[in-house]
């Protein structure tokens, strides 16, 4: 049986659409080639509307992926790959709550979230927007967090990074984690 609600939800936002001018690789730094997270901010667009309990039952949020870090097993990421970057966003947080709230309320009031593209030498110019335009934005069941979190150990590059309410309300970059 399939829970309706949990105070602990954990979202994979899948990002394949979007807006804007996508990252060439003639843009990167050595650096950002070498790590493509460098380009890419995450933002957690809250949409009130749909969800009026967010600000104040949300305890603590956990990045469990990037959603920018390749992960060749599961299929996940950005790659430099015949000369272009190829992929899409696709992180996971873990949001954890005081109380047991509805799981599609709460994953429909955030599918807005997106992640911007966009090369540092790019200060004034057009990043590439991330987003879901296809509702592929989902809460992921016991066995697929199992799944990912062995794909994960087996990368060995990628860990655990909590995020504090108080870092989201700010609206902060964190770890290329923004409240929009």
């Amino acid at each position: 049986m399939t829970k309706t609600k949990s105070d602990e939800i954990i979202v994979q936002f899948v990002l394949r659409k979007g807006d804007g001018d996508w990252p060439m690789i003639e843009e990167l730094s050595s650096q950002e080639a070498r790590d493509l997270t460098l380009i890419g901010e995450f933002f957690l667009a809250w949409d009130d509307q749909q969800n009026t309990l967010l600000e104040n039952s949300i305890k603590d949020v956990q990045i469990i992926y990037d959603g920018i870090s390749f992960l060749k097993e599961a299929g996940f990421g950005l790659q430099i790959l015949d000369g272009a970057i190829q992929g899409y966003p696709s992180p996971v947080l873990k949001f954890n709550f005081q109380k047991d709230v509805c799981i599609e309320t709460f994953v429909r009031s955030i599918w807005q979230s997106f992640t911007l593209l966009k090369p540092k030498n790019r200060d004034d110019g057009e990043g590439f927007c991330c987003e879901d335009h296809q509702g592929y934005t989902m809460a992921l069941d016991d066995i697929t967090v199992q799944n990912l979190h062995n794909v994960i150990q087996q990368d060995g590059s990628l860990s655990y990074r909590p995020i504090t309410v108080t870092e989201l309300q700010a609206g902060v970059s964190v770890y290329g984690l923004k409240e929009a």
